[in-house]
């Protein structure tokens, strides 16, 4: 291997070609562009380089298949028709991403987690009973689980992504506000079951919680709540303690208004833009810069769709004349897939928030049905 790699790098210093080597050797010797950009209110990285060799609690994915595997051979025989559940890769792999799904659920601390009682500005926070239902339907804060997006919306998200990887649809994961970490951690699991290293996941979030509203579209206090600043640090050791801190991994830190711009000319296609910035702001940030490029076929995630979040999107909607077919996998949260190109209106987005809401300082109520078909 390091015969074929060394005349590419001759000539660069000592550490760099060992960087360089370590990239080749992690991805199977394949190209892939390193991302390294910072401003004023911005930074743009991967965060495999420095914390690569932190602490593990899981095994990597491809150990623990094959671990399984070892299991299956040994419990098959056993067992009485046991293909009926697939072959025994199969069950590993599902196996597997059970584990995960459980473990950054918070489901494998059941007898210990706590759910918080979150509200905007409250601190410090509130520990409660854990409520299973809840948790399912991601309608609490989890106090050891790295998500809050509950369990349908992370088998949504599997079952969305098994269905890109079978019609051949490309493109990257990109996740808008990720608290800890756990609904991108989940998503590269489920691609590395894949054996993708082509998708990149870019992971935004400011890491120091909500930005301050414009009062005119979000009037809550989110950015006075602590519990939902969690820092680049935490969030590259979460991956990393469930091995899936790969260099497919990319941080992007700041306010979604001063980090989509630079981040813009690094993406090319989404295969899923999920949004979970709650506010309207947040939420009209992104799909204002990154909608477009979102592929056909695509998936586009509304983590909070009861919030100020559903107003952005249903005057995003109005704006640029388009009405997508909204699902909601629970009470909480939606989702479209994108069937048509649309040609976004920047030029609202560029007049500020007063352009983009649909009638001037007012909050819409909007009914799917009311508003199929009409604009």
């Amino acid at each position: 291997m390091l015969s074929n790699v060394s005349p590419l790098i001759r000539g660069f210093s000592l550490p760099l070609c060992l960087c360089l080597i370590m990239l080749y050797c992690s991805i199977g010797g394949a190209a892939m562009e390193m991302i390294e950009e910072k401003g004023e209110n911005y930074h743009i990285f991967h965060p495999y380089p420095e914390y690569k060799d932190k602490p593990r609690l899981i095994a990597p994915p491809n150990e623990w298949i094959e671990s399984y595997l070892d299991f299956f051979h040994y419990i098959d025989p056993k067992t009485e028709n046991p293909n009926s559940l697939g072959s025994p890769r199969v069950r590993a792999e599902n196996a597997y991403l059970e584990m995960l799904k459980n473990f950054l659920l918070g489901y494998s601390f059941e007898g210990v987690d706590k759910t918080i009682d979150g509200k905007p500005g409250r601190k410090p926070v509130r520990l409660g009973d854990l409520h299973l239902l809840r948790r399912e339907r991601g309608q609490d804060w989890p106090w050891l689980g790295f998500t809050m997006a509950g369990e349908l919306r992370l088998k949504s998200a599997r079952a969305m992504l098994t269905e890109l990887q079978e019609n051949g649809i490309e493109g990257d994961f990109m996740e808008t506000g990720v608290w800890r970490g756990g609904t991108s951690i989940f998503s590269r699991g489920v691609l590395s079951i894949f054996g993708d290293e082509k998708t990149r996941n870019f992971v935004c979030d400011s890491f120091a919680g909500l930005p301050p509203s414009v009062k005119v579209l979000d009037p809550s206090a989110w950015d006075n709540t602590p519990y939902l600043e969690v820092s680049t640090d935490e969030v590259a050791k979460n991956f990393q303690r469930v091995s899936l801190l790969t260099p497919q991994v990319v941080f992007v830190k700041g306010f979604f208004n001063n980090t989509m711009p630079p981040l813009k000319k690094y993406v090319k296609k989404l295969k899923i833009l999920r949004l979970d910035g709650d506010m309207y702001q947040s939420t009209a940030d992104v799909l204002y810069h990154f909608y477009e490029n979102v592929a056909i076929g695509g998936y586009v995630i509304i983590d909070d769709w009861r919030l100020d979040a559903k107003s952005a999107c249903w005057d995003f909607f109005r704006h640029n004349k388009f009405l997508p077919a909204v699902q909601r996998p629970d009470t909480v949260s939606a989702y479209w897939k994108k069937t048509v190109e649309v040609e976004v209106r920047k030029d609202l987005y560029d007049k500020g928030p007063h352009a983009i809401r649909w009638k001037r300082g007012k909050k819409p109520k909007y009914n799917s049905r009311e508003m199929e078909g009409k604009f």
